[in-house]
């Protein structure tokens, strides 16, 4: 099962949907990508995407494009609206890669 999103549309939360149906509700990790691996950043983190994985169906994150988005799986498509998106970056990125304040929403 893949998890197909854009960023800052609802990844996470779908992760841990899916992860808790499979479970029966399982809250036992500490962070969702540990369950529920992100395909893009699995190498980094020393995680195996061949390894078993606490319950099936096996599910996996990714942010990966149709052309890179791995075949012959089941997936769910999340899709939120696109201001909304806008929205979520902005404040995500704020006091990381920029000052609170320092660029608006529309020059964003």
């Amino acid at each position: 099962m893949f998890i197909v999103t854009t960023p800052k549309a609802g990844t996470t939360w779908m992760q841990q949907i899916c992860h808790q149906l499979r479970t029966g509700g399982s809250m036992d990790f500490e962070e969702i990508s540990a369950v529920v691996p992100w395909i893009e950043l699995a190498h980094d983190l020393g995680q195996d995407l061949q390894a078993p994985q606490v319950a099936e169906p096996r599910c996996f994150k990714t942010h990966c494009w149709y052309d890179h988005c791995p075949k012959g799986g089941r997936y769910i498509v999340v899709v939120r609206d696109p201001a909304d998106v806008a929205l979520s970056f902005h404040k995500f990125f704020e006091d990381w890669f920029f000052q609170p304040g320092e660029v608006g929403l529309a020059e964003f």
